[in-house]
């Protein structure tokens, strides 16, 4: 496909500033019939509600009420659920894209599953991922987020899915910058450092017993 859409999944919780940020990046380093963006906010978050408002073009996810504070992983499904996309991006609202990387992504040798270079990581982990909607639906069975984790195991087992099958990529020219706090950190990272240890050791056991597909939700 020479002129694939491609939907960029933007979870947010009362970062109206950070969420206009990231979007303001992708229009600015995409064309804009190229990309779909797609925010996912919650039933209290009015201030950016208000502002995407703004951008009457976009479709913005609201999750319901019984949601979890902000729970990423439901809002990447949600988001992938309500997406149109041929490649599907793990956004963020606390991050820019840097000049150049839809191209370079689609340009990458791949099998369906790319990571974002992370200066961080140096490679080794990709943090944001762009993967098409055939291997989310063959590979992860379906699921973009994945609900055995809050915030933080997932990003391990996609790359352990995407490994197993020689799929694992990480495109050195598609790069980001990530507002990460030098202070103290925020209520929202407060939020999900309080489940990292949870999610740790959920991944190691689905790891142990090969990622089933049914494992219960916490």
């Amino acid at each position: 496909m020479s002129n694939p859409l491609v939907s960029i999944i933007i979870p947010s919780r009362d970062r109206p500033t950070g969420l206009l940020r990231t979007i303001v990046s992708v229009l600015l380093t995409t064309r804009y019939y190229q990309v779909e963006i797609i925010p996912v906010l919650d039933v209290p978050d009015v201030e950016s509600q208000a502002l995407m408002k703004c951008f009457l073009e976009f479709e913005t996810v609201i999750m319901p009420e019984s949601y979890v504070h902000g729970h990423p992983q439901q809002k990447f499904q949600a988001g992938y659920e309500n997406s149109n996309g041929d490649w599907i991006v793990s956004g963020s609202d606390d991050i820019t894209f840097h000049t150049g990387w839809l191209d370079a992504m689609l340009a990458h040798p791949n099998k369906g599953y790319i990571g974002f270079y992370d200066d961080l990581y140096q490679g080794k982990l990709a943090t944001l991922v762009m993967a098409s909607r055939a291997y989310i639906e063959t590979t992860m069975n379906g699921r973009f987020g994945l609900p055995w984790y809050h915030v933080h195991g997932s990003d391990a087992e996609w790359q352990d899915r995407a490994k197993a099958i020689g799929a694992f990529t990480v495109c050195e020219d598609a790069g980001f910058d990530h507002h990460r706090s030098n202070t103290t950190p925020d209520e929202l990272q407060q939020f999900g450092r309080q489940f990292h240890a949870k999610d740790d050791a959920t991944y190691v056991q689905r790891r142990k017993a090969g990622f089933p597909e049914d494992w219960p939700e916490a």
